[in-house]
């Protein structure tokens, strides 16, 4: 089990031919970025203060994030030591796992800043 957190662009349309041969316009969302993590790392989150920004995923522009995902990057990675005592002793997730999670999260919200946020946690 994990959280998924996508970033989804605004409505486009597309042209499509289905099997009727006709052609029709049809509205579609791109997703530009998709993501997970275990909630294995919870313990670890929540020490970086980045547990409700990701799985409470109360924001919904993806603008919204780079600050506080900033900051608690920020913190994992000035002190790692600390945060590798969260990590799951069974081995699913990682201090590494995390920061790249959120490392990737980051960079995707700084360019795609006006996407919606969608999470499944």
């Amino acid at each position: 089990m994990g959280l998924a957190i996508y970033l989804v662009g605004p409505e486009t349309d597309h042209e499509c031919q289905c099997s009727c041969g006709h052609v029709h316009t049809i509205k579609e969302k791109s997703t530009v970025f998709r993501g997970s993590v275990t909630h294995n790392l919870t313990g670890m989150a929540r020490s970086a203060d980045i547990y409700s920004v990701l799985w409470h995923c109360d924001f919904k522009k993806a603008r919204e994030l780079i600050e506080p995902l900033t900051v608690g990057l920020d913190l994992l990675t000035s002190d790692p030591k600390r945060f590798r005592q969260y990590d799951p002793p069974n081995g699913w997730g990682s201090y590494e796992s995390l920061v790249t999670f959120v490392r990737k999260l980051v960079a995707a919200c700084s360019e795609y800043p006006d996407c919606e946020i969608i999470c499944e946690p």
